[in-house]
This record gives C-alpha cells, sequence and structure tokens, in this order.
C-alpha cells in the first residue's frame, strides 16, 4: 500500500504541481485542521487524520505579510505549531525553504525560512532548498509576475547587482527529489540546495521568460539604489496596491557559496 503524506499549501503554484506529482508513488492529502477544515497557518492539526500519517509535506508560506511581526506572527509561529504537534504524534515534516535563507540574508523572507528550518531540524525533520522555481509547461510565482510584466511592457527595467547569482529548479526535478527524500533513500539536510550550479542574471530570466512569451522586450539593467528609491517613491503613490520590495531584495543578495546537495537537476532553464 502507497504511504500517506499530508501536505500544506496544495493550493499554491508549488503544491499543486507536487501534491500531482508525488500522487503516483503516495497517498497525497491535504492536511487538514482540528474542525477538519484545509489547514492553515497557525491552525491545530486534525488529530485522526494523523493516524497512520507517514510524512507531512509543508509548502504553506502566506506571502501577504509584510512587517516583521506578522511575518512572526503567522509564517513563523504558525510553521512551529505544525511542526511541534507533528512532532508529537512522531510525524517528520519535510519543509520546503528556500535559497534565500542563509546566515546573513537581507529578505524578511529568507530570515523568516532561516528560523523555521531550525525548529525543523530540532524536531527531526528534513529541510530543502530550492532555487528560482520554473517550469515548461506554467510559469508562477517570481517567474509569472515577470511574465505578466513582459506581456504588457515592451520596455523593462531591472537593478542590477555584481552580487546577483541566482539559480533556477525545475518543478518536475525538485518533485522527483523530493520522492527520493519521502522514499528514505536521500538525506540531503547536510547540503540542502537543490538547483542548477551554475547561476544566471536577472536579466538573462527576463530575456528568455520574454522570448517563452513570444513577447520580445528591451531589457536594461539600472544602479539598484536607484531602482529601490523609486519604487519606494511609487508605493507612496499606489497605496494598498504597492510593489512588495522584500521579493526584489532577495533576489539582489543572494548567497555566495551555497550548500549544493551535489545532485543536480537535469534540467536547464528555459532550454
Amino acid at each position: 500500500m502507497k504511504k500517506t503524506v499530508l501536505m500544506t499549501g496544495t493550493s499554491g503554484y508549488l503544491g499543486k504541481f507536487l501534491s500531482a506529482h508525488l500522487q503516483h508513488e503516495f497517498d497525497v492529502s491535504p492536511l487538514l485542521n482540528s474542525q477538519g477544515l484545509a489547514w492553515r497557518l497557525g491552525d491545530s492539526l486534525n488529530s485522526s487524520q494523523l493516524q497512520g500519517a507517514h510524512y507531512i509535506l509543508h509548502a504553506a508560506w502566506d506571502m501577504h505579510t509584510e512587517n516583521w511581526q506578522e511575518i512572526i506572527a503567522r509564517n513563523i509561529r504558525g510553521s512551529r505549531i505544525l511542526v511541534k504537534q507533528a512532532h508529537a504524534h512522531g510525524i517528520p515534516v519535510l519543509f520546503i525553504s528556500s535559497m534565500s535563507a542563509f546566515k546573513g540574508c537581507r529578505s524578511k523572507y529568507g530570515r523568516a525560512k532561516l528560523i523555521v528550518e531550525k525548529t525543523v531540524a530540532c524536531h527531526g525533520g528534513k529541510i530543502i532548498r530550492p532555487g528560482l522555481i520554473w517550469s515548461q509547461a506554467q510559469l508562477g510565482g517570481i517567474l509569472g509576475k515577470i511574465a505578466s510584466l513582459v506581456r504588457c511592457l515592451p520596455l523593462i527595467a531591472i537593478p542590477s547587482t555584481d552580487r546577483q547569482k541566482l539559480h533556477m529548479t525545475n518543478l518536475s526535478d525538485l518533485g522527483d527529489i523530493i520522492l527520493d527524500i519521502l522514499h528514505g533513500t536521500l538525506n540531503i539536510n547536510r547540503h540542502p540546495v537543490f538547483a542548477e550550479p551554475e547561476p544566471i542574471t536577472l536579466k538573462a530570466i527576463v530575456q528568455a521568460v520574454a522570448r517563452k512569451s513570444g513577447k520580445p522586450a528591451i531589457v536594461f539593467a539600472i544602479n539598484p539604489t536607484f531602482f529601490m528609491f523609486a519604487l519606494a517613491m511609487a508605493n507612496r503613490l499606489l497605496g494598498p496596491k504597492k510593489i512588495k520590495v522584500d521579493s526584489l531584495v532577495g533576489l539582489l543578495y543572494a548567497v555566495d557559496k551555497p550548500e549544493f546537495c551535489g545532485i543536480y537537476p537535469k534540467s536547464r532553464f528555459l532550454s
């Protein structure tokens, strides 16, 4: 019989794909809360659902939280509740973290993921850090937003810095390595990064997305300090519809020496 994997974040871009990808070898179900409803960050777990479960795959993350106190209350504390309750029932957690999480990272997203990683590790769970996620079929997340810009704008300005070292992770390759982790045939916790080892610039990423979309765009780089200042001014005018800056911080200031797991993806970004 298939082993049971309970999963958070099944409604998101990453979660939808992984849920379908793992279903061939595992019995994958959305995690439920104590009221029998779909689990959300901060909820208590459904004890009856945990009976017989072999793993919890934690892919949920609230990207709408912006200030640090909101991130702590929602994502960090919410994840801690999940990890500790799962541990009390003897169920290990596999946490989908990010390459944005590393010692000295500047983004709030990366700092929060790093804190959750420590909780997972202290309770016997496992961690994997993918890079920027992409798929030949459909672009989502940050790349999906870039694709939307490309469709609307023939001219795109991006911030550029020598510290940009962006590594890509194909969804199918990520799904396969998660299968190996869940089967117990692979442990990458000491070197948790799973991404293409050769970095790519943000400009090259935007150009590749433009080619895929069939909407050639002129991409030019400007000074990051000026770009961030202009973005801050635009956010004052936009009010509630303001552009989120934290994701951009993560792109500008990437990790210098990623701890690659040594098993490299077969795919190459939009090649």
